[in-house]
């Protein structure tokens, strides 16, 4: 829960974390792992989820979603994985087409596809989800909520049942262009 504040650790000290690192990360989840592994995935899943807006987003993006994270009014998910690529991120089909207006501009993108095994998938209150756009694979910011967005019922598992892991459907989920991680200039 937040008021023990492990979704701090990760977090940049400027948007309200502790600002560790690789090696913090490594520790605490090696402790962690050794009480229940299934909460040790559920807590590492936030710093997957934190990782691409951590190294790609903008200012702004930091600010609204690191910040929700540190002060404990969101959890996220990292949407990475697809039934038939399964890690490899270069053969991920889920694609994101840009949605313009009137005079031309980008004013978003239609992301369509599906991801598998998503850890805290069903709870998370947003998702860094990977998408193929003309450009090339982008990560997006979806929100809990959106239209066309639907997280899928949980994984029957054998062993690390603390940890939610479910499949992801996206049907012309439209995303504006700020939820676009990094620079959308």
């Amino acid at each position: 829960g937040p008021e023990i504040g492990l979704q701090l650790l990760m977090i940049p000290e400027a948007y309200g974390g502790m600002g560790g690192g690789a090696q913090d990360s490594c520790a605490v989840t090696r402790e962690m792992a050794k009480i229940c592994l299934g909460i040790t995935t559920a807590f590492f899943a936030i710093q997957l989820g934190a990782d691409p807006i951590i190294v790609g987003g903008t200012e702004k993006q930091k600010e609204k979603w690191l910040g929700k994270i540190a002060e404990g009014e969101a959890l996220v998910a990292y949407a990475v994985t697809e039934p038939d690529a399964g890690s490899n991120v270069a053969a991920i089909k889920t694609k994101a087409d840009p949605v313009t207006n009137e005079a031309g501009e980008t004013i978003g993108y239609k992301i369509n596809g599906s991801k598998q095994f998503i850890s805290t998938g069903l709870y998370a209150d947003f998702l860094t989800v990977l998408a193929n756009t003309p450009e090339g694979a982008t990560f997006f910011i979806v929100e809990k909520g959106t239209a066309g967005f639907t997280p899928g019922k949980g994984e029957e598992k054998h062993g690390i049942r603390a940890s939610n892991t479910s499949p992801l459907t996206f049907s012309d989920v439209f995303v504006p262009v700020e939820n676009l991680i990094g620079d959308c200039a």
